[in-house]
């Protein structure tokens, strides 16, 4: 009775187009049916397109990205922001789901390896009630049954938001030292996927993916819901 008041008072809208929706959901299957996923993975440093999965330019870059999505789609890029500012923490399931159909369309074997989220600081975290990036990750390891890391990678610094910085190098110096791994033993010689919600500059995965080299990983992925 009381799921049905609220839903009279308050009803479910999509968080694109702003028509009503089914209960819980955040989008409207129009909106949805009008989201593309991508089919290959990119050079982590230039965006090239890999369709084989392999690395075909600077082979030393320390990760291959896979993203799902183009932050460029509207209906997209408003999920991820409904959810990270907004308070839509249902959104996560969708962009979740959203990760598990693209993983299942690329040559990787998933069940290989271990799912780490970025992690947000505390402070950042306490402020939005949640990591958006590890609500993601636990849909997509549950979805495919992979082993996950949630705690053993700590952001230690609480620093200014990407978003709000547009130098590439700025945006370096801002996340330079912020992570730390707290038992390097249980990355090494493992195939690390790391996963966030959104890439623009790459300048956080970058970093992250440095601090985790150092616990000499057998690979590294980093898995994205979106590309800027």
């Amino acid at each position: 009775m009381l799921k049905f008041f609220k839903e009279l008072i308050f009803p479910s809208r999509c968080l694109n187009c702003l028509e009503q929706t089914t209960e819980g959901l955040t989008l409207c299957e129009k909106c949805k049916d009008g989201i593309k996923l991508n089919q290959t993975l990119f050079c982590g440093q230039c965006l090239a397109r890999l369709p084989e999965g392999k690395k075909i330019c600077h082979k030393d870059f320390p990760y291959l990205l896979g993203a799902a999505l183009d932050y460029k789609n509207e209906a997209a890029r408003k999920l991820i922001l409904g959810l990270k500012f907004g308070g839509a923490k249902g959104a996560a399931q969708l962009l979740g789901e959203f990760l598990v159909e693209y993983a299942r369309s690329i040559p990787v074997a998933w069940q290989d390896f271990l799912i780490v989220p970025v992690p947000l600081s505390q402070g950042r975290r306490n402020q939005r009630g949640f990591n958006q990036s590890q609500l993601i990750a636990e849909v997509f390891a549950k979805s495919l049954g992979i082993e996950m890391s949630k705690e053993n990678l700590v952001r230690i610094k609480n620093t200014p938001p990407q978003s709000e910085i547009n130098n590439f190098d700025k945006r370096m110096k801002n996340v330079e030292g912020v992570f730390k791994v707290l038992n390097p033993l249980k990355f090494g010689n493992r195939k690390i996927v790391l996963v966030d919600d959104v890439t623009t500059s790459g300048a956080t995965l970058k970093e992250a993916t440095s601090v985790i080299k150092s616990c000499h990983p057998k690979n590294m992925l980093a898995l994205t819901v979106a590309r800027a």
